[in-house]
């Protein structure tokens, strides 16, 4: 008995590196959901703060309304693009609304700090709200794509593992610096804005990877 444990346990080890190894499409798809919606999840646990800041006792109101809108503009929008990411052939599609998705997410934390009205507040979470939908779909699509047959669930495993000890490391590191003063906030938000942009190379990453295994494929 102890042997067979000792082999399962070996198998599973084996099939978890395999995969974290060779799959680089999943590895990127990964690490650009980290910098990407792991940044927003450790933005929006400061949002509240940051907001109450601008606008005192409304900004429970205000932050209420901004995930309003941000929800029912990636409702709006999450049907169409996926219509269009399944009508256009290829991969170049998702590649190119992950990068816009990233931009339109990243931009207003990047002006957060200059905000004055509630309404400037609103427009920035409507820009989120399409940036979102421009990722999440054609990240969905590419992550389901690529898995490896028969290892869909150690792909997804190894993903959310990845993805929870890193949001955790990213959301301790903001508090801290966050925590020292309006200054530091500041820095940490635009700081996080900057990160989800440049989440964007990992598109590219996963481009020249995609591409690779179609080059594979043909020969």
């Amino acid at each position: 008995m102890g042997l067979l444990s000792y082999k399962n346990k070996t198998s599973l080890k084996n099939r978890i590196l395999n995969n974290a190894k060779f799959n680089k499409v999943i590895f990127y798809l990964t690490f650009s959901d980290i910098f990407n919606w792991g940044a927003i999840d450790v933005i929006n646990s400061l949002v509240g703060i940051f907001i109450a800041e601008k606008f005192g006792d409304s900004a429970i109101e205000y932050v209420g309304i901004g995930f309003a809108i941000i929800n029912i503009t990636k409702a709006s929008l999450q049907i169409p693009i996926g219509l269009l990411v399944d009508k256009i052939a290829g991969n170049k599609d998702e590649i190119v609304f992950l990068i816009f998705g990233s931009i339109f997410i990243g931009i207003p934390f990047l002006l957060y700090p200059l905000i004055t009205t509630k309404y400037q507040f609103f427009i920035l979470q409507a820009c989120i709200g399409v940036g979102m939908s421009l990722n999440l779909i054609s990240w969905r699509k590419l992550f389901a794509l690529n898995l490896d047959k028969g290892n869909e669930g150690i792909e997804y495993g190894v993903y959310d593992t990845i993805y929870s000890i890193s949001v955790a490391l990213l959301s301790f590191i903001a508090g801290m610096v966050a925590g020292i003063n309006n200054t530091f906030f500041n820095t940490t938000v635009v700081t996080f804005g900057i990160i989800v942009i440049l989440s964007s190379l990992w598109a590219i990453l996963i481009a020249k990877e995609l591409k690779k295994h179609s080059i594979n494929h043909k020969l």
